[in-house]
């Protein structure tokens, strides 16, 4: 049995799905999918000119990370190309924290998840659930439908995001970290600002009671924040590396200030 599988069939029941792109992430969509809709009509296309030919055919895509939303452009209906984060974030949004940021992101994964796992299982004074597990997945090489029979009730998931992972969410997680934005991966988008946009979605995508923190030493992202604050409905934490105190132990690795700011928001998230 799916944790919350109700959720996926309200998602998905009836829909004709083509997986668009096949690598790590197609397969794991395929092999999901395959489980929990055993009867469904669900197809896979890989390479740009494959899947513009069959697009316009599905009521629903799923789209891999290196797969341009341009590919859909001129082909079919833009409201049709999802993705697994999309899907995953609808389904178990209250239950994750996602990391985004032109840099840091695996690092400040791995401190977050590491402060987790060696705090649980969180109180009911620090959370409204109780969480007894930890598992990351994301950007970093672990697909998040992948782990899905892991998760429970009791499962909290720290997920490192990238722009191509937040374009075209419906929501974004519960809990949520923007560590910076610099003009680098811009290989999939017409401009520096269709990027930095596609990032901003893990806050723009959150609800009343989420929460968001973000870099305020970096001023692309402060920017941005500022610009669009209102459309920001969630709660909303800036932090600093340059001002505020920390009394995480630094390891030979984690020198450096951009790694003072990663564990600073590590900590914030975890407590």
């Amino acid at each position: 049995m799916i944790y919350k599988e109700s959720d996926w069939h309200i998602l998905l029941d009836g829909k004709k799905i083509l997986i668009a792109g096949y690598g790590r992430e197609g397969r794991s969509s395929q092999t999901f999918l395959s489980k929990l809709l055993p009867t469904a009509n669900i197809d896979v296309a890989d390479g740009n000119s494959n899947i513009q030919s069959a697009a316009p055919h599905y009521d629903l895509i799923l789209k891999s990370p290196g797969i341009p939303m341009s590919v859909f452009a001129d082909v079919c209906p833009l409201h049709k190309v999802s993705s697994q984060s999309d899907l995953f974030l609808q389904v178990y949004h209250n239950q994750t924290i996602g990391i985004t940021g032109t840099k840091g992101k695996s690092t400040t994964t791995e401190l977050i998840n590491h402060m987790l796992v060696n705090g649980l299982p969180l109180s009911p004074r620090q959370s409204d659930q109780q969480f007894t597990n930890v598992i990351k997945a994301g950007n970093m090489g672990i697909p998040l439908f992948d782990i899905i029979p892991q998760m429970s009730e009791s499962t909290l998931v720290v997920a490192e995001l990238s722009c191509h992972q937040l374009e075209n969410i419906h929501c974004a997680p519960h809990i949520s970290v923007l560590l910076n934005l610099f003009q680098e991966h811009l290989d999939h988008y017409p401009s520096y600002r269709r990027y930095k946009m596609a990032k901003l979605n893990i806050a723009l995508k959150q609800y009343k009671n989420d929460h968001c923190f973000y870099c305020a030493d970096n001023p692309d992202l402060t920017d941005l924040i500022s610009e669009l604050r209102k459309q920001i409905t969630s709660q909303i934490s800036p932090y600093t590396a340059t001002l505020e105190p920390t009394t995480i132990p630094y390891s030979p690795s984690l020198q450096g200030l951009h790694n003072r700011s990663n564990a600073i928001v590590a900590k914030m998230v975890a407590q």
